[in-house]
């Protein structure tokens, strides 16, 4: 079972090694400054299971303290993976552990340090020696203790390893041990001999031991949710607690003390914990951000009665109820979602018949199947042990039940018998009419009914005692889980519902003589009702629901699997799952044995009898939630007051977990953030631990902290501006109660910055920064602010704050790739990405910074492959999708100019919406790609508006919104009116911002007002001169109009405020190509290169056919001119010398005619003609198209030809004739056009180069 100690070093952790510092100032040391060089290894042992060892002697957390303690060492970057040996429970037997730990010991070189971590048993011996109790130790009560502890660790022998291989390789071993724990196996006196052993002098070696003499180690969940109190406060100590000076390093002293102190406090001084070694040497250098995550974890300290390890005060066993709950736990199924799409999976496997001779009777209990065969003989089948028990009884069951290790029948005389394994414990006749139903409980309760109406319980500690008579004779029994409810059915199907004193509650109907059974906590019972299977509310006995099965099947029979799912069998022999709980019914298959067998089941098992064999199935379906088991862990009247709160302790730190979880990224600045209904799931839980609280102010505001925080930050990603306001009266509660935490700061700042209030933004990030100033989150929202200013040096500056920081984590290494794409510094931005894939390759924001900087170096071949690994990553961010998309279009424009790859980029920015449903930019690049694609997708002017409208109200100051709905009321719908007042509202929210001012310029091009764009333009780069977007407009006008002295001026320009980037040395390379001047383009290509040596768009330009390979998924390329006709499969292209597609990719052949005019036949048979721009000539698609002699372009189109211009693509020749061919007029070429194939020349018309006919009067 998972703890939330665990838990928080399972989730907080892993994010923290990003952040980490690098090796030589954080984490274990064994002498300052050696750390690098320094080899750490250790073995980490945990036993809470014991193999010989009876259930009272078992223990219950130190298996989850030695995994928190692995996962602990396994956060510290020094430490390699391989160097950490985790045993627990079984794996934890003694030759495993005296193998491991000697190789460790063997291989340790000089200035290493060896860790031993034990939790678990210890004990002495008769002789007084003590001992490790490993796994496999023989029990005490076996005489295993008479000669040594066998299976066990000897210490002193522990003791001579250590010291002989120290000696004679010089390193040092820090040997913890959590070893003499309480479970009637060690008796206090015994401590003595294992402490005494364990803290004697031993060289080259610091120990912590849990405990003093005559005391023995405490655990429970108050510590963590599940510890034991000594390792609890070992790892608070070493993430930074223990560091009493402030000196960021702790002392093996101070470490010690701090264990001393907690422990000895927390358990009243019945266990005051023990170091022994240097106190000078440092052990550990402390990472601030764990400690501030573990102060933060002091929120969910937990109250509750301090219990020895794992054992209850009465030593009785731990009931199915209970490890049913921490399962469920383990399992992550804590609280049935409410907001989260939800779908469980089932299944249902049957494995081949075993043929047993004549069977009677089959029952399955907790983890065995019980059969009765030849009258008188029981197999139990133990599946996990793979074997069969075999014994014989005295009488012939009639009726039979098995719950536990315990099962009961009645014989043909009604005498009721109980059995525990082969063992008959009791057996009574009290019945005086025939026995006609019996049902055994989890607490091997025995309840019977007669013929008389009459019903009885019985137990091996209880006699016979007639409880009930109902009126007819009983036919069936159904017991609740927890045995706070009886349903009693007579021969007519007349149920009386009974609670636990057999006062009748309610009363019912079903089908006589069917089985019934309680589910959903014993608020339902389902039987079998005609046609379908019935739900009755225990409480009131009416119907909730009846189930009917697919296609009016019938049922025919049902067993319970647990307390949600139903299997039934209809009369077809189909079998089906029943979720009770939502409602759903699902097809399992059919059985093998038709319907005429008898059946039983638990949760994973499904026996099946007919007269001679036995067909098994194996089970698949969820677990009932926890908080399920925790509703029946409270009515269960058997079970200890201390039990239900430290379930009631779980669940909710299990709960509040979980919201950790949801609140951890936000915190860290992680690139996928969790999504507004994660939240809102989360506020769900925290709300039901409040409940769980209820009474509790302190605890219940340590909840509310969290729910605080989620609240107000639901409200931020949601972008629910009008609730703004209340957002931050949550983050200002928080800070009411904790003055001095930064992150309610940090979470106000971003609320400002959506308000585009940035000087306020920039005050409570100062804050924030104050309280914490290695915190890196408020120093990233820094970063965007200047981003939004446009203030790029600044931004930089800040991210340099955040490296230094976190050298090893990948939040600043970001954000600096992502301003350098901005500025065009894409070689800068591409070795950034590097080391974040150095660091952590599998995170999605390397996926997607990586993907956007391939774009921009014209990587697309590369850029392809990462997208296609997209569906591999857990989640892909907001940017991540905006980026996916822009890459299809990219594809487009470059490459194919086939529209699948527009519909694409569509589907990825509808599937972000979906993910990121309140998302602006996700909506205004939608509303960009339907307006500058209008000509594909040919939205009405209503959705692409309402897309763009939804985003402005999600962010008023979005600049794609703004910018787009102007530009779509001038570019689409061509309302002049409209788009200046939309440019007004645009200016008002933006006017400082250069996209402004680019925007304006647009409008002037397409207006073609060349004074208005250079002002505009030259305004933008005024405002921001380091992006490079803002030159972009203002190069490629000055390249269309030819104005050379303007377009070196702007180089200049540009070379001069961004002087990393090639796109300036590369544009001008294209320039140059474009008049042939390649002397000049080549240099200037060289520079681009040189500045950029992954800038594939300049390698194109100097080896086009290594450079087209990495633009895409070509299979041949192939010169044709001053152009490449490339191919992908079986369709053909042409793309230009700078790599851009003239002509699409969608051809199965394409002729190239002289100065790169094509002639494309697509897969339907047509012809297309094409210009050298890749303007499609003619207008349409030709049925037949064929160069002529004399320069005219043949056409043919519904059966009838004529001739196309060979430059313009006009139709000279008009669509008339059935025949054209090559000929001649007085020496000349010419088209020769028949108007009946069969005509002689004579009667033909003779068409020039120009299309006039020459031959015509």
């Amino acid at each position: 079972m998972k703890t939330y100690f665990l838990y928080l070093l399972l989730f907080l952790l892993p994010s923290f090694s990003l952040l980490s510092q690098d090796t030589s100032s954080r984490g274990l040391v064994l002498q300052e400054g050696k750390n690098s060089q320094n080899t750490i290894k250790a073995l980490i042992v945990g036993v809470s299971r014991y193999e010989n060892y009876p259930e009272q002697s078992q223990l219950r957390y130190a298996d989850n303290d030695a995994e928190a303690f692995a996962k602990f060492l396994r956060q510290h970057t020094s430490i390699k993976e391989e160097n950490i040996k985790l045993l627990t429970n079984e794996d934890a037997f003694s030759g495993k552990v005296q193998h491991t730990f000697l190789d460790i010991l063997k291989n340790a070189e000089k200035n290493d340090l060896v860790i031993l971590y034990f939790a678990g048993h210890g004990d002495v011996d008769n002789d007084g020696s003590a001992y490790l109790i490993t796994n496999d130790a023989v029990a005490p009560e076996e005489g295993g203790h008479e000669w040594g502890i066998g299976g066990a660790i000897e210490i002193p022998r522990l003791q001579n390893k250590i010291l002989k291989y120290t000696a004679d390789n010089d390193f040092k071993v820090l040997l913890v041990t959590d070893a003499c724990r309480s479970g009637h196996i060690t008796k206090t006196d015994n401590t003595n001999a294992t402490i005494n052993a364990l803290m004697k002098d031993w060289n080259n070696t610091y120990k912590y031991v849990s405990c003093g003499p005559n005391q023995l180690s405490q655990e429970g969940s108050q510590w963590g949710g599940g510890h034991g109190a000594f390792t609890y406060y070992f790892l608070r100590g070493l993430m930074g607690e223990a560091d009493q000076s402030g000196d960021k390093k702790i002392l093996h002293g101070e470490l010690g003390l701090y264990i001393s102190s907690k422990v000895s406090t927390d358990t009243e001084f019945k266990q005051v914990p023990q170091y022994k070694g240097n106190s000078s040497d440092v052990l550990m250098q402390v990472d601030e951000k764990m400690l501030d995550l573990v102060k933060q974890d002091n929120y969910n300290l937990l109250s509750g009665s301090v219990a020895s390890r794992g054992n209850s005060t009465d030593g009785k066993e731990t009931s199915t109820l209970i490890k049913s709950f921490y399962k469920a736990i383990d399992s992550d199924r804590i609280l049935h979602p409410k907001f989260l799409p939800y779908k469980e999976k089932v299944a249902i496997k049957f494995f081949n018949g075993v043929q047993l001779g004549k069977v009677s009777h089959v029952a399955v209990g907790d983890q065995k199947v019980l059969v009765v065969k030849n009258g008188k003989t029981v197999e139990l089948f133990d599946d996990k042990q793979k074997s069969i028990e075999s014994f014989s009884i005295q009488n012939y069951p009639k009726l039979i039940d098995y719950k536990g290790d315990q099962f009961v029948f009645s014989d043909k005389s009604n005498k009721i018998h109980i059995y525990d394994g082969k063992t008959e414990l009791k057996s009574e006749n009290y019945h005086k009419a025939e026995v006609t139903a019996l049902a055994i409980s989890t607490k091997t309760k025995v309840y019977t009914g007669d013929m008389k109406g009459n019903v009885f319980t019985f137990s091996a500690h209880q006699n016979p005692k007639k409880e009930y008579r109902i009126k007819g004779e009983v036919r069936a029994i159904a017991l609740s889980d927890v045995e706070d409810r009886v349903a009693v059915m007579n021969e007519k199907g007349e149920v009386s519902i009974l609670d636990a004193n057999f006062s009748l509650i309610s009363s019912s109907k079903l089908s006589a003589g069917q089985k019934m059974v309680f589910m959903n906590n014993g608020n339902l019972l389902l039987g079998i009702n005609y046609t379908t299977i019935r739900s009755i509310h225990t409480s009131n006995g009416k119907t909730i629901k009846d189930f009917r099965l697919p296609n009016k099947e019938k049922p025919y029979k049902l067993t319970k699997l647990n307390d949600n799912y139903l299997l039934v069998l209809s009369e077809n022999s189909n079998l089906f799952f029943i979720n009770v709980v939502e409602g759903n019914i699902e097809l399992a298959g059919n059985h093998p044995l038709g319907k005429n067998f008898k059946w039983s089941s638990n949760p994973e098992v499904v026996a099946s009898v007919s007269n001679s064999s036995i067909v098994n199935a194996k089970i698949a379906v969820p677990i009932p939630f926890a908080s399920e088991w925790y509703d029946k862990i409270q009515k269960d009247k058997s079970l200890s007051e201390r039990e239900r709160n430290d379930a009631k302790n779980a669940l909710a730190v299990a709960l509040q977990y979980k919201a950790q979880k949801i609140i951890t990224p936000f915190v860290l600045g992680k690139s996928i953030t969790p999504s507004a209904l994660e939240i809102k799931e989360a506020i769900y839980e925290l709300n039901y631990a409040t409940k769980l609280y209820r009474g509790d102010a302190e605890l219940v505001e340590m909840v509310n902290v969290r729910r605080w925080f989620l609240q107000a930050y639901l409200i931020i990603v949601e972008n629910n501006l009008k609730d703004f306001p209340l957002a931050i009266s949550y983050l200002e509660r928080i800070l009411q109660v904790t003055p001095d935490v930064a992150y309610p700061y940090n979470g106000i700042a971003l609320i400002n910055q959506k308000l585009m209030k940035l000087e306020k933004t920039k005050e409570t990030v100062a804050k924030a920064e104050e309280i914490k100033p290695t915190w890196t989150e408020p120093k990233n929202t820094m970063v965007n602010t200047y981003l939004k200013e446009e203030n790029y040096k600044e931004a930089l500056n800040k991210n340099e704050e955040i490296i230094k920081i976190i050298p090893n984590g990948i939040k600043g290494y970001y954000g600096k790739a992502n301003i350098y794409v901005k500025m065009g510094y894409y070689q800068k931005a591409w070795e950034l990405v590097k080391k974040m894939e150095e660091i952590q390759p599998n995170d999605p924001g390397v996926w997607e910074m990586k993907l956007e900087v391939l774009l921009a170096l014209g990587q697309l071949k590369d850029a392809l492959a990462l997208v296609n690994q997209s569906s591999k990553l857990p989640k892909i961010s907001e940017k991540g999708y905006a980026v996916q998309s822009r890459f299809w279009t990219k594809i487009y424009d470059r490459q194919t100019q086939t529209e699948d790859k527009l519909m694409l980029a569509e589907k990825t920015l509808l599937d972000g919406i979906d993910v990121y449903p309140t998302s602006p930019e996700l909506k205004a690049q939608l509303g960009k790609l339907y307006t500058e694609y209008d000509f594909v997708f040919k939205k009405s002017s209503n959705e692409v508006n309402s897309l763009l409208d939804k985003a402005l109200i999600l962010d008023p100051f979005n600049a794609t919104a703004l910018r787009y709905k102007a530009q779509y009321a001038i570019q689409i719908e061509n309302n002049v009116s409209s788009a200046k007042g939309y440019t007004v509202k645009y200016t008002q929210k933006r006017g400082k911002f250069s996209d402004l001012d680019v925007f304006l310029g647009y409008v002037a091009y397409a207006q073609q007002d060349l004074k208005t764009l250079e002002s505009c333009t030259k305004a933008s780069l005024l405002k921001n001169p380091y992006k490079l977007e803002n030159y972009k407009l203002l190069w490629n006008t000055y390249v269309e109009l030819n104005k050379e002295e303007e377009l070196k001026e702007l180089y200049l320009m540009g070379k001069d405020m961004l002087p990393d980037t090639p796109w300036f040395d590369y544009k001008y390379g294209l320039y140059f190509t474009g008049r042939k001047d390649y002397r000049k383009s080549a240099s200037y290509i060289e520079t681009a290169l040189s500045i950029s040596p992954d800038y594939n768009y300049a390698y194109v330009m100097k080896n086009p056919t290594v450079g087209i390979k990495k633009l895409y998924n070509y299979n041949a390329i192939k010169k044709k001119g001053a152009f490449y006709l490339v191919s992908n499969n079986t369709a053909q292209g042409l793309i230009d010398y700078a790599g851009r597609a003239v002509i699409p990719l969608e051809f199965v052949s394409v002729e190239v005619l002289k100065d790169g005019y094509t002639i494309g036949t697509t897969k339907e048979g047509k012809k297309q003609f094409t210009s050298p721009s890749g303007q499609l000539l003619g207008g349409q698609r030709y049925d037949l198209m064929e160069r002529l002699e004399c320069g005219l372009i043949k056409v043919q189109l519904n059966g009838k030809m004529g001739c196309i211009d060979a430059k313009s693509g006009k139709l000279v020749v008009p669509l008339k004739y059935d025949k054209i061919t090559n000929g001649r007029w007085s020496g000349r070429s010419t088209a020769c056009c028949r108007y009946n194939a069969n005509d002689s020349d004579r009667s033909a018309d003779f068409f020039d180069e120009a299309g006039r006919c020459v031959s015509c009067d």
